[in-house]
């Protein structure tokens, strides 16, 4: 399963987050993992940089894997993915996890290639 919580490193043990509780994350830890998808630091996330990060992330998405969840994220239509969009997104990923993967659809749509690749 996709998890951008995977890389993190916890303040508490040298590393850049507040807590070892994302649901306890402040609004710098947020920007914090922000800046982690966004390399070029224009303020948004583009699809190339998604694609970049997830890559990094031992992650295979397809075009269509990337549309899906650009598009989920992306609720201004602009393409990218703005600080706002992300906080909304990671807080979804964090209360879905905390109650049911299954109702957050992008976190299987990004497993189904690593686990294919695991699995054979």
């Amino acid at each position: 399963m996709f998890n951008p919580f995977s890389n993190s490193k916890q303040k508490h043990s040298g590393g850049i987050f507040n807590s070892n509780n994302p649901t306890k994350w402040t609004d710098e830890d947020f920007k914090r993992a922000f800046s982690v998808y966004d390399r070029n630091k224009d303020g948004v996330i583009t699809r190339s940089e998604v694609s970049t990060v997830l890559k990094t992330l031992g992650q295979a998405p397809t075009e269509a894997e990337l549309d899906l969840l650009i598009g989920e994220i992306d609720s201004d239509g602009d393409g990218n993915i703005n600080p706002s969009e992300f906080k909304s997104m990671m807080i979804r990923l964090i209360e879905s996890n905390e109650k049911d993967e299954s109702d957050f659809p992008q976190s299987n749509i990004l497993t189904s290639s690593t686990e294919t690749e695991t699995a054979g």
